[in-house]
């Protein structure tokens, strides 16, 4: 199954969608919003349950470190592939990756990622 079209980015220009236009649109929607910078290390963090916030810690530790790190080793494959799927300007398909909780729990998340902006960031929503 191909993946789904998102706006170019100069549709995205036309409509004003920038970084923090994006993560207010989809934060109510997304259980977990990564921010990735064109190195790929988080630049920003949302959990918007609080029961999920409390499984997952402090996740504001995982802003500045590669994005493999907040993932368990066996599901990196599957992030990669969303990055990879969004940095060719496509929204991606989604998949589930799994966090590790508090006590070694995985927490399994579908994620899909879009690229943001001439900014190169990279959203996980």
């Amino acid at each position: 199954m191909p993946p789904v079209m998102g706006l170019d980015k100069a549709q995205q220009a036309r409509l004003g969608l920038d970084l923090g236009t994006a993560v207010a649109l989809i934060s109510p929607a997304a259980d977990i919003i990564l921010v990735i910078d064109g190195q790929g290390l988080i630049a920003n963090v949302s959990v918007r349950d609080y029961e999920l916030s409390q499984l997952l810690g402090d996740v504001a530790l995982w802003r500045g470190k590669p994005y493999q790190e907040a993932i368990t080793q066996g599901t990196r494959a599957a992030m990669d592939s969303l990055m990879q799927e969004a940095s060719s300007g496509a929204v991606s398909r989604p998949q589930h990756v799994d966090h590790t909780a508090s006590g070694g729990v995985r927490i399994p998340i579908l994620y899909s990622a879009m690229q943001i902006g001439n900014q190169q960031h990279v959203l996980f929503f």
